[in-house]
């Protein structure tokens, strides 16, 4: 079954100004996920008993994805470019985008602009 609200985003952590946006980490998801908290080590800022990471969005596909897809990975961060060439693989037509739209979308925003060490690979459903 694919979710209604799959959004797969490419994040560049950054120091706060007038064009980051913010997003809530858990403290307890975050504790749960030590692979993460070592890689966001230094871009978490304290807030009300949890962390804000300030960020850009350097790539964004809503849907366009088969349903294996939700099966296969895990709705989180990922910090690594094999992960999201993976995730190539996934991408699926769909009443709005052909096939070869999304291929050069996800190519030149989520795999030939990834930075190893500093991109974040968002999955959201």
């Amino acid at each position: 079954m694919l979710h209604m609200g799959l959004d797969l985003f490419h994040f560049l952590p950054v120091h706060p100004d007038n064009t980051s946006y913010s997003d809530i980490v858990e403290k307890d998801w975050l504790n749960a996920h030590p692979e993460c908290a070592a890689a966001l080590l230094g871009w978490l800022e304290a807030y009300e008993g949890n962390y804000r990471l300030h960020y850009r969005v350097l790539g964004h596909q809503r849907k366009g994805m088969n349903a294996s897809f939700c099966k296969d990975f895990q709705d989180g961060y990922h910090f690594k470019l094999e992960v999201v060439e993976s995730a190539y693989a996934y991408l699926k037509a769909d009443h709005i985008s052909p096939l070869d739209r999304l291929q050069e979308n996800f190519r030149s925003h989520f795999i030939n602009n990834f930075i190893p060490g500093q991109s974040i690979f968002c999955v959201s459903f």
